[in-house]
């Protein structure tokens, strides 16, 4: 692959190259980049043909696959699973040397049923009684290695054939600003992939995009198997350390390559902590940010090694940070939100815990009565990168805005970021100050706690933030660093702007702030100060938007409608139960 440095650097955001080094930087993306890649056919424009590179994953079960299946230390945090005595007929029951794939097999094993067991009984299926990590847990000890001559048969990214590029942009300007720490040398990123159920599967994906992009890349094999081996001293104990720690198997038989190397990194762990010294770039995939925090923190919830690391290196400004996803949500220092939906946050509240098993409403098995979509946080953090502020993902598109708005009354949280998907948060802090921007399709928000009122209200100032501007978040709000464009008027607005932005209007009154990007479209014709729009409706309650004597608004560039506007200085509030009959 070519190095594309220089063309990188001419194509980066102004901001990201006139970044001094002292500047600690985060790019803090929202999910869904939707960048094409060999596993990711959709997001491409052309189709996949090369049959050298690695497929969809396909399943054997033999004798074999199914004892490792059974092993009992892949099973060991597994309390209340299905017993091997009714998971190993399940087992047993697919046809033996058949190629499946994985829709077939999950079809197959959620039909076993039994008549001894299963008959009138709930939750009955073995297969349907198992959260969803330990289902991985089967499927990885039936997996089949995919080879390409000598080696493994590899992922591979194809940036220029996505068929959105707000996705490639924000990991361009991710890039970018590595390189500008990089003395003219191509700069070098490191991936951190702990937050996937199998830490091994995103690897080449990452690898190879930041590749292409013209970077030196890296893999810092942490996980919480790797950080057990560590501690433990024993490095030849990685195999079966993943079985108890991550609930997969045989990884080593998988990816063989990768297995090793994180091998080697277990035996020089002084090497393997000093990476975030030695690279311009860290990049943390999206996946579980539950999963990325256990690999920083040891059995007392101390940081370890790696994290003092990391931490340093960020700080001191020679190492750029960024994530997407779980790799977002990690970075925060105040609570770190873990799991839950806005309904619920609203109808029970936060509980300050660990987040429930994903799967355990399908398999009957949630702890302590609570139920899976629970708004779970940890109120020691994620890693700390970016203190007392909290971070949010897939942000508008799940209607998540009141989610967290609960969350940080219920944990006394002042800051937090929501990024929508497609989009990133880029954060620099220099000299005490934060600056923030927004890039790609859509954007994000920025949350200010208020005090809650006596008639139990929850508020925040909110800000909506649109590519294009740089900004600074002070005590009188938001204010941007340069001079902003006006919002085009309906009148001036492209054509077919002025009926969407009616639409849009008309969506937003009265509409459910519950309902996916809801909130977003409210805010954006909140701006037009002129409008008094109805609350709108959230569950048993309220939630309003309003202007103040700060409001202002500013479209991305290039665009004259207000569904690409940016918005700072609202009010957001939710009222419990009926507010004046809704407003009647």
């Amino acid at each position: 692959m070519p190095r594309l440095l220089p063309l990188l650097l001419l194509l980066a955001s102004p901001h990201a190259l006139a970044t001094p080094p002292r500047a600690s930087e985060l790019f803090l993306a929202g999910g869904s980049l939707r960048t094409c890649s060999d596993l990711a056919p959709q997001a491409c424009r052309s189709p996949r043909t090369d049959p050298t590179r690695r497929q969809p994953a396909r399943y054997l079960v033999d004798d074999e696959s199914i004892a490792r299946a059974l092993d009992p230390l892949l099973w060991r945090a597994s309390a209340g699973a299905p017993p091997a005595s009714a998971l190993a007929p399940m087992l047993a029951s697919a046809a033996r040397d058949a190629d499946w794939s994985r829709d077939q097999l999950e079809d197959h094993f959620s039909a076993y049923c039994p008549r001894a067991t299963c008959d009138g009984v709930a939750f009955g299926s073995p297969w349907q009684r198992l959260l969803d990590d330990e289902q991985a847990a089967l499927l990885s000890a039936l997996e089949r290695p995919q080879r390409h001559g000598d080696g493994r048969a590899r992922e591979r990214a194809d940036l220029a054939d996505s068929r959105e590029q707000a996705g490639v942009a924000i990991l361009r300007a991710f890039v970018a600003a590595a390189a500008a720490r990089a003395d003219g040398r191509p700069p070098r990123i490191a991936v951190v992939t702990a937050s996937a159920v199998d830490p091994f599967d995103p690897v080449d994906f990452y690898l190879d995009a930041f590749r292409e992009l013209g970077a030196d890349a890296v893999w810092w094999p942490v996980d919480a198997a790797l950080k057990a081996a560590v501690s433990s001293g024993d490095c030849d104990a990685l195999e079966s350390l993943r079985r108890e720690h991550l609930q997969l198997a045989d990884r080593d038989r998988i990816y063989p390559d990768l297995a090793e190397q994180q091998r080697q990194a277990c035996l020089d762990p002084e090497a393997t902590a000093a990476l975030p010294g030695q690279v311009q770039g860290m990049f943390f995939a999206g996946g579980d940010q539950w999963r990325h925090r256990a690999a920083f923190f040891d059995a007392a919830d101390r940081p370890n090694a790696w994290l003092v690391s990391l931490r340093a290196s960020h700080a001191s400004g020679a190492l750029v940070v960024g994530g997407t996803s779980a790799g977002t949500a990690v970075q925060g220092g105040a609570a770190m939100l873990s799991n839950g939906t806005s309904a619920l946050a609203l109808r029970e509240g936060a509980r300050a815990r660990a987040p429930m098993a994903p799967g355990c409403a399908r398999a009957g098995r949630c702890a302590d009565g609570l139920d899976e979509d629970t708004l779970t946080y940890w109120d020691r953090g994620g890693l700390g990168l970016l203190p007392g502020w909290t971070m949010d993902t897939h942000f508008s598109e799940r209607a998540r805005e009141l989610r967290l708005l609960a969350l940080m009354h219920a944990a006394k949280v002042d800051h937090a970021l929501g990024v929508d998907e497609t989009s990133a948060i880029r954060v620099v802090k220099q000299d005490g100050a934060l600056r923030f921007e927004a890039l790609g399709a859509q954007g994000g928000w920025l949350f200010e706690r208020q005090p809650e009122t006596p008639d139990g209200a929850m508020a925040a100032r909110v800000h909506y933030l649109a590519p294009g501007a740089e900004f600074s978040l002070e005590a009188a709000g938001l204010k941007p660093l340069a001079p902003l464009g006006n919002v085009v008027s309906d009148a001036a607005a492209p054509r077919g702007a002025a009926t969407r932005q009616a639409a849009e209007a008309n969506a937003a009154s009265g509409h459910d702030a519950l309902a996916p990007e809801s909130l977003r479209a409210a805010a954006r014709v909140a701006a037009d100060c002129s409008r008094t729009l109805r609350p709108l409706s959230a569950g048993d309650g309220t939630a309003t938007l309003a202007c103040t004597d700060a409001t202002f608004a500013w479209p991305a560039p290039g665009t004259g409608s207000r569904t690409t506007r940016g918005v700072g200085n609202l009010l957001l509030r939710y009222a419990p139960g009926a507010e004046e009959e809704r407003s009647r």
